[in-house]
């Protein structure tokens, strides 16, 4: 079982700016979702709010079904001009 919440809310002059998103398991080379970065980008990016709730919300390929893969996001709240 795969659990994710992601609560992200930001004040009205800032924005959420995704880098980098990594969604798998690290030590296993083949094993991530290499569309894991426009998927979250696609709900998320350029937001000043964004939710989203794994299983429930199935927004990434299981990249390891036989183990638990993690989330890793880089990101940062910009200005919103």
């Amino acid at each position: 079982k795969e659990d994710f919440n992601l609560d992200c809310r930001l004040s009205s002059n800032q924005i959420l700016n995704i880098h980098q998103v990594f969604y798998g398991r690290w030590e296993f080379r083949n094993c991530f979702d290499p569309n894991a970065f426009s998927k979250l980008s696609s709900h998320c990016n350029f937001k000043t709010e964004c939710n989203i709730r794994l299983p429930r919300q199935p927004l990434f390929e299981i990249a390891c079904p036989a183990l638990d893969n993690y989330v890793l996001i880089n990101y940062e709240c910009i200005r919103n001009l």
